[in-house]
């Protein structure tokens, strides 16, 4: 309807070269084929194909860790590259705010936008096209969800924890438990070469095993309903009993049949829930740092690392030597020493960049202790892509470097602006070798689901085309603009009131007061159990209905009182009730001609929501009826001391809104890399030692906690991660 952007909402029919290259969604063999299988759909352009993104954020930082908010945004993808990622142009569908995250109960929330989205494919909405200048019957569709990897669990109902964590490879996951990290590993990934590959017959150099599996298939969306058959329906809500897993359940990994699959068009999509570009650079920049800078916390070579090596039989060279009282760990390959570490904490210390091209590094070194630490997600987007291969160059031997450099540079092509078919062809078979050649090197430990995932973004590239399309990046910058608004719009209101709601919002101490009386708006009020033995009655209360329900009036008793306390020393009042049927006119209550009112003391409203304001009650008191002893009347009081007078305000109402920019920051490192050469050399180059006689091994005592937790009973301790109870959230650990 906007004569601004109705004509850019063609653009993707009209004014689009298709050149074989792909530089927007509707290059991607994804669009194309949706368009094949609903012409209907496609013959109209204006017709709204839109990506659906979901995450969570706290709105007030360290005031309140357990509140969640989580938006729910639309983008559609009809406009041109220019104008489609932006963020003035995201729809925000809901808002689902709580003291703790949806989780799986997503899709409850989730129910008003699936109708809506159904009634936009199957009927459309009359609306005006302010370019062609006519009516039309405008459809819409969604194309694919955007989310982390938690949220792609909420959203697609496939758990992305345990022995079958990868919803790509499904139930083919190859993973192993860690007897000693008690942590499943994801290594296996021979099976993607080829089947002639020697690498596949190498049992030295990898895990022990020849491997003869295939790689496994991408599955269809009716293939995905063949194994939803067996999932029985599940029961939204917390519970505190363990959810009865099916058959289906346990040979799968499905917790629940997705709300998506409402939409007529779901399953014949080719790629329904994006793997986050985002969230994999930066967990596997984690995992690189973390291992070679020994952080603490984050470095995957450790005593249960290398109990693990010794359990599993390979690479004796870096198992633990026994020395009686204690453990001597030998010095790996890849870990950096002091000097090391410094030479790289120097490097990005001295760094410099054009203006905008990412954040000030320096901050994250401390190149006297030689840490790297608190770098964001667009720190190791640039760190992996542009910078590894300098800042280790010289530093690192040869067999670690080289896949290293293989690795950064598989991200930088794959997050190019454009793509090429044949290219992404490249990438698949690349990143294939390069993560087996890391199987070579790291511990199983290093192989969490993230380094895993990377040998799919090649496909989904192929598919749904460019990353920058279907990332959290600018869903991120939507987010934090989101958050500064509330907090802006709490904090600099120029009074006490918006900081009172920001004391609210943080929600209450788990601590409440409970009292037995209470005076507000000029009334007593006393709980019914109080004045049983009293001549005096207090606890009536009526509390008046909005125009919504035709200003009905509600009536009970009151029967608990109490005070909850927020920061601030902010505080409020809820009175929880005992209501009478006020619904059913001459079965609940009655009103006779002169205006009195009677209840039926016998009839009971629901009670599942028994609490209101003490704010919004006032007092009323309850009569028997000689006629009938089941009704009473109602007698309405009025509190002492009050005047009725209207006020007056002169005051002009506040404009708290400002302008926001929503001009597309200038940081992404995304450049056009179409050309570079082949980077992955198919050799059988490994070191002939992995462990490092220029520096001693570490020295840890058997006393040490972490042995001790690695020597306890291995089956009282294995935790089937399969095995969910009802209301078990998934947590973010800086996914």
């Amino acid at each position: 309807m906007s004569s601004k952007t109705a004509s850019h909402m063609r653009w993707h029919k009209e004014k689009r070269c298709d050149d074989g290259i792909m530089r927007h969604p509707a290059d991607s063999i994804a669009w194309k084929t949706f368009d094949e299988l609903h012409p209907s759909f496609a013959i109209d352009p204006r017709n709204v194909r839109m990506g659906l993104a979901s995450d969570g954020f706290n709105p007030f930082g360290n005031m309140s860790t357990s509140y969640s908010v989580w938006p729910v945004v639309l983008v559609p993808y009809n406009l041109p590259p220019w104008m489609c990622m932006k963020s003035s142009y995201y729809m925000m569908s809901m808002l689902i705010p709580g003291p703790r995250a949806p989780g799986n109960d997503i899709d409850v929330y989730l129910q008003s936008l699936i109708e809506e989205l159904i009634t936009l494919w199957n009927v459309g909405v009359e609306t005006y096209d302010a370019f062609g200048k006519c009516n039309f019957r405008l459809h819409a569709a969604i194309l694919w969800t955007i989310n982390d990897f938690p949220a792609y669990a909420n959203l697609s109902g496939w758990s992305t924890k345990g022995a079958l964590a990868c919803p790509s490879c499904n139930k083919d996951t190859c993973s192993t438990r860690l007897k000693h990290g008690r942590k499943m590993c994801y290594m296996g990934h021979r099976r993607f070469l080829k089947l002639d590959h020697k690498w596949r017959k190498n049992k030295n150099s990898f895990d022990g095993k020849t491997e003869t599996r295939r790689a496994p298939n991408n599955l269809s969306g009716d293939e995905i309903l063949e194994q939803l058959n067996g999932v029985e329906n599940v029961k939204f809500g917390k519970s505190t009993q363990k959810r009865k897993r099916t058959e289906a359940a346990l040979l799968y990994n499905w917790k629940k049949k997705s709300i998506f699959f409402d939409l007529p068009y779901w399953r014949t999509l080719l790629i329904r829930h994006n793997l986050d570009v985002m969230h994999i650079e930066k967990n596997v920049n984690d995992n690189i740092l973390g291992t070679l800078f020994n952080i603490d916390g984050k470095n995957k070579d450790n005593l249960n690392a290398r109990l693990d090596l010794k359990e599993m039989g390979i690479r004796s060279e870096l198992h633990p030597i026994d020395n009686g009282n204690n453990f001597v760990i030998p010095q790996a390959c890849y870990t950096l020493n002091l000097d090391e570490r410094r030479t790289v904490c120097q490097f990005l210390a001295n760094l410099k960049v054009p203006d905008g091209y990412s954040s000030n590094i320096s901050r994250c070194v401390n190149v006297k202790e030689g840490k790297l630490s608190g770098m964001k997600s667009h720190d190791c987007h640039v760190f992996i892509e542009d910078h590894l291969p300098p800042a280790f160059r010289g530093i690192l031997p040869k067999e670690v470097y080289e896949p290293l450099v293989e690795l950064s540079l598989f991200f930088k092509q794959l997050c190019s602006k454009t793509l090429k078919i044949d290219m992404l062809e490249r990438l698949e078979h690349n990143i294939v070798m390069t993560i087996c050649k890391l199987e070579r090197i790291f511990p199983p430990a290093f192989f969490d689901i993230m380094i895993h995932l990377p040998i799919h973004l090649p496909l989904e590239a192929r598919l749904a085309g460019p990353v920058h399309y279907r990332w959290m990046y600018p869903f991120e910058r939507y987010l934090r603009k989101l958050k500064s608004n509330i907090q802006r719009a709490h904090c600099e209101d120029n009074g006490s009131v918006s900081i009172q709601l920001l004391h609210l919002s943080c929600g209450p101490n788990r601590m409440v007061t409970r009292y037995s009386g209470y005076i507000v708006n000029g009334f007593r009020f006393h709980i019914y159990k109080r004045e049983i033995r009293r001549q005096t009655q207090n606890s009536g209360v009526i509390v008046k209905g909005d125009e919504q329900s035709g200003s009905r009036e509600y009536y009970g008793v009151l029967t608990d009182i109490l005070e909850l306390e927020y920061g601030g020393r902010n505080k409020i009042v809820l009175f929880k009730c005992d209501w009478w049927d006020t619904y059913n006119e001459g079965r609940g209550y009655k009103k006779e001609a002169n205006g009195i009112t009677f209840v039926n003391t016998t009839r009971h409203l629901p009670t599942n929501e028994p609490y209101v304001l003490a704010s919004q009650v006032e007092q009323v008191y309850y009569v028997q009826d000689n006629m009938n002893p089941d009704w009473q009347m109602v007698v309405k009081t009025l509190p002492r001391n009050f005047y009725d007078i209207p006020t007056i305000n002169d005051e002009e109402p506040i404009d708290d809104e400002e302008p926001i920019d929503d001009e597309e920051p200038t940081w992404d490192a995304n450049t056009i890399v179409d050309t570079l050469p082949e980077y992955v050399m198919d050799n059988d180059d490994i070191a002939t030692s992995l462990n490092r006689d220029d520096v001693n091994g570490i020295v840890i005592e058997k006393s040490h906690p972490s042995y001790k937790n690695s020597n306890d009973k291995y089956d009282n301790d294995f935790i089937n991660d399969n095995e969910e109870e009802e209301g078990e959230e998934i947590q973010e650990n800086d996914l």
